[in-house]
């Protein structure tokens, strides 16, 4: 594994072709890892910490022949990772909210009635319960006041 003089990842001597020209994939591999080296915001969710960057760094390695634990030390050694901005991550979470108040409203429409009274007991159990099973209204509220639309 080459790096440059600041230990980032040398893209420069990474192989631009796969060892058996008929696959794309490592050098879609190999583009993923140098956008991750170069952009610290992308790195915050794509860091070594995490599984795809563990499936891409086994991937690239197996690809090119390089020892895995040498790769990854020093791909890591060159890695800048920026949190992204606050308004960002609330924004994100908003439209995550929005999709799962979908995605419940979606199972809500599949299940018998037996079934939301099961799953009704269950958050209830677990202290998650609110004014009805699945906390439509509260999660309804709180997506409206985020300026989202329920």
């Amino acid at each position: 594994m080459a790096t440059s003089a600041n230990g980032a990842f040398d893209t420069q001597s990474a192989p631009t072709t796969p060892k058996c020209s008929t696959l794309k994939a490592p050098v879609a591999v190999a583009a993923v890892l140098q956008r991750i080296q170069s952009d610290a915001r992308l790195a915050f969710y794509l860091s070594s910490a995490t599984e795809t960057f563990d499936l891409l760094a086994a991937a690239h390695c197996e690809a090119n022949g390089l020892n895995e634990t040498e790769f990854r030390s020093d791909f890591e050694a060159g890695l800048k990772i920026e949190v992204p901005h606050a308004a960002s991550t609330v924004e994100s979470l908003l439209a995550e909210l929005e999709f799962a108040h979908k995605i419940i409203r979606n199972g809500l429409g599949l299940m018998t009635t037996g079934q939301k009274c099961d799953w009704g007991r269950l958050n209830d159990r677990d202290g998650v319960s609110g004014e009805g099973a699945t906390r439509a209204h509260e999660r309804a509220a709180a997506i409206a006041r985020a300026g989202g639309r329920p």
